[in-house]
């Protein structure tokens, strides 16, 4: 059954917000799923998800100035971009416009840890 996908036992809708840095290079991507068609069609509900995503940009840009003792946020180095496999549902993917993404003020990279000496 290659290619058939069970709509009650598989998610239907599917959503992917890139969040930006400084510089405008993607740090993270909040990829989420449901079993509810065309759940995630309504801008409105995207406009809520992109505010909490602004939330918590701005945290975490506070946490690079006054941050927690023994949690650094480790830079990344850039790698080379990889391909893979063509999506298997090229027919819902659509580009939101008029909606920007989340965009980090100070994050360059998303790798926080213990940082205990």
């Amino acid at each position: 059954m290659k290619g058939k996908v069970d709509p009650e036992s598989s998610e239907i809708s599917y959503l992917a917000i890139p969040f930006l840095g400084p510089q405008s290079d993607p740090v993270l991507v909040l990829y989420a799923a449901c079993f509810e068609l065309n759940f995630f069609a309504d801008n409105d509900r995207i406009k809520k998800v992109v505010s909490m995503c602004d939330g918590f940009c701005k945290l975490f840009d506070y946490l690079q100035v006054d941050n927690f003792p023994n949690l650094r946020n480790f830079s990344l180095l850039r790698g080379k971009p990889t391909k893979g496999n063509p999506p298997v549902f090229t027919s819902i993917q659509e580009q939101v416009d008029g909606i920007d993404p989340p965009r980090f003020k100070n994050v360059t990279s998303f790798n926080y840890e213990d940082a205990v000496a």
